[in-house]
């Protein structure tokens, strides 16, 4: 279907349900050609994996003044979570060894070396990036 107001770009929509096997699955769109546009595909894959067997509760502060850091992008492969307006976010996990990447906008990224062992609660304060103060 034609975009509004646009002749030549066309989008699609699908939807399934994931399936019930772990692993990384593929798949192939294929858009029938038609008033002579050429055959589409797009390959794309996901990875299914297990329900986590443990959570980590992440609070996430500026290093200098305390306050919450809202948007901050937690991850620890293959989950990633992002804080609410309280800093806070809980993040999946799995038992085991892994790094814990915290990225927010204006803040230095920090990465943590982790051994998940059971639920865990997690307090990161990040660095604030330097100002950029401009050439001289």
């Amino acid at each position: 279907v034609p975009r509004k107001g646009i002749d030549g770009l066309c989008g699609a929509e699908a939807s399934f349900a994931a399936p019930d096997e772990s692993g990384v699955h593929r798949y192939t769109v294929v858009l029938d050609a038609f008033d002579g546009h050429n055959e589409a595909r797009l390959t794309f894959a996901f990875l299914v994996i297990e329900e986590p067997s443990c959570k980590i509760d992440v609070t996430v502060t500026d290093e200098d003044a305390g306050d919450p850091i809202a948007s901050a992008r937690v991850s620890l492969h293959p989950f990633v979570e992002t804080t609410g307006s309280d800093g806070r976010t809980v993040l999946p996990a799995d038992i085991g060894k892994g790094t814990l990447r915290v990225v927010a906008e204006d803040y230095e990224d920090e990465l943590l070396s982790l051994v998940v062992a059971g639920h865990t609660e997690l307090h990161v304060a990040l660095k604030r990036k330097p100002e950029d103060v401009g050439d001289f």
